[in-house]
């Protein structure tokens, strides 16, 4: 019943399906922005990106409790316990009916409040009831807890190559419903209306392909101990300082620009934050769907091997995000002006910002996924908090100085000071035990060169691109020059050679494949 098939070609699956969804995803999402804003305006976008955000936060309703269950699922599914598995999966539909309940509730609550969070009502749209648009979102993150539980036990069993696989049916059938419905009625309450349809009976079908694959699991009806339940919820503590930190990094930008500058601000904003958005995932999907491997890595290698498996995926994972983020500095700007115009376009140094994020971000996916995986995340319960106090202060105070940019100011301030340190150290202390001089040695010259190859790379592109396939023609130049340059610096490395080796396999595999 459970998945037997080996780590590498599992993770391989649910890469190959992720960046499928990704790029997907990314195309209609582009398609439907110019279409959007082609019939709607830019103000619209902003109460899409302000609800989208003030939602988010309320998805912290979960406390953490998903990460905490998901850790106990890899050693039962291991040893095909699939009573041990039911057991939790009982008490996981339980968790998630009350999360749905208070979502509901507190949303509800402050359905009268929801004008406050706007800087200048005028700037909402005649055509929009404010209160039935935030409704709306609510009603469509409360109703993923209604089924959603149902697939983390593929994912945790490593086949969310499935998962993924009918996330992308389910995108292409959303986007072409509210395009439809945008061109036919250019009505954005319907186009609200199509989304939640689509998500909610999406997610259905492939809960419902979840209890048909496990059926042995989802027809056991013991419930987990008390000791087990207590076990559950002391987890859930360190979880939830987790859950708590990473939702106001990413969940509170738009509201505190929609309070202080206005939604017109949260809208250009929108912009960025879809294409930034969209290769986080592609990445992030390319990079963490290691974590349920991990869990099977911690479980059967010892010290030594774990090391060796963490330093080659991290080194990976800064050559990936290091590589992505100098065509993103380069190519963003030249992108939005071709796309939707120059008046849609941030300043300089905004964008200088948003890319040092998108950076410090995504280059600690190896970190996180090891921390997951390990269970580490009990030992690191108050920081944060500490990241998100930091953050929440340091960019109410900066948007009062420097508008937009103050808004990213204060969360790069907050990483540096409290993530970017803390994960690796608490890897190398408790699990690798062993001195972090290499990992801050490889971090920082990766962190050097992006600096060094952004500033080269936007001086000779500027002035050049003109049309769409100049701008390609760009992006792929920037690109090889960027592989040439780490390639030449990281010849001799094991962890070059490594990468190598990955990609040959990779391609050789994809090869057998079509022939």
């Amino acid at each position: 019943m459970f998945n037997k098939s080996e780590r590498t070609q599992n993770v391989l699956k649910s890469t190959v399906t992720g960046e499928i969804y990704s790029v997907v995803n990314l195309l209609l999402g582009f398609t439907y922005r110019s279409i959007f804003l082609h019939f709607l305006t830019v103000e619209y976008l902003g109460i899409n990106g302000l609800f989208t955000q003030l939602l988010n936060l309320l998805g912290m309703a979960d406390l953490g409790i998903t990460n905490a269950i998901v850790f106990r699922f890899y050693r039962p599914i291991q040893e095909d316990d699939y009573v041990q598995v039911g057991k939790l999966m009982n008490f996981f539909k339980h968790v998630y009916r009350i999360i749905f309940c208070v979502i509901m509730g507190v949303g509800l609550s402050m359905l009268p409040f929801i004008k406050i969070l706007i800087k200048d009502s005028s700037e909402i749209p005649a055509d929009v009831n404010i209160y039935v648009a935030f409704f709306l979102y609510l009603f469509q993150t409360a109703s993923s807890y209604m089924f959603a539980y149902r697939q983390t036990l593929l994912v945790a069993d490593q086949r969310k190559y499935i998962v993924t696989g009918a996330q992308t049916v389910i995108t292409i059938i959303r986007y072409t419903i509210q395009i439809v419905t945008l061109a036919i009625t250019h009505d954005y309450i319907l186009t609200l209306v199509a989304n939640i349809i689509t998500n909610v009976g999406g997610n259905y079908l492939i809960s419902l392909y979840a209890v048909r694959k496990y059926k042995a699991v989802f027809a056991v009806t013991e419930k987990i101990t008390t000791a087990e339940t207590k076990d559950i919820m002391k987890d859930t503590t360190a979880c939830l300082s987790h859950k708590v930190g990473s939702v106001v990094l990413r969940s509170t930008d738009a509201i505190i620009l929609s309070q202080f500058e206005g939604l017109m601000a949260v809208g250009l904003y929108s912009n960025y934050s879809l294409i930034i958005n969209n290769l986080q995932t592609l990445i992030s999907q390319m990079l963490s769907n290691t974590t349920a491997s991990l869990g099977n890595v911690n479980v059967s290698m010892d010290k030594e091997g774990q090391y060796r498996v963490y330093k080659n995926l991290n080194f990976v994972n800064l050559w990936i995000v290091a590589s992505i983020t100098i065509c993103l500095y380069t190519l963003v700007d030249p992108f939005i002006t071709l796309w939707i115009g120059r008046k849609m376009l941030l300043d300089e140094f905004t964008v200088i910002l948003l890319c040092m994020q998108f950076y410090l971000e995504l280059s600690r996916q190896t970190n996180m996924s090891f921390t997951s995986a390990s269970g580490l995340f009990v030992k690191d319960v108050i920081r944060p908090y500490i990241e998100a106090g930091l953050n929440l202060v340091t960019s109410i105070i900066a948007v009062q100085y420097w508008g937009i940019a103050g808004v990213f100011i204060g969360t790069i301030v907050s990483c540096l000071l409290t993530v970017t340190w803390r994960e690796p150290y608490l890897l190398f202390k408790y699990i690798f035990m062993r001195s972090m001089a290499s990992y801050w040695t490889q971090f920082i010259s990766f962190a050097l060169l992006t600096i060094a190859i952004c500033t080269v790379a936007r001086t000779i592109v500027a002035g050049i691109i003109g049309s769409f396939i100049s701008w390609i023609l760009c992006g792929v130049l920037v690109f090889l020059a960027t592989q040439l340059v780490f390639i030449i610096l990281f010849w001799k490395s094991e962890e070059r050679k490594y990468l190598f080796n990955l990609v040959f396999n990779l391609s050789k595999k994809i090869i057998k494949k079509r022939g």
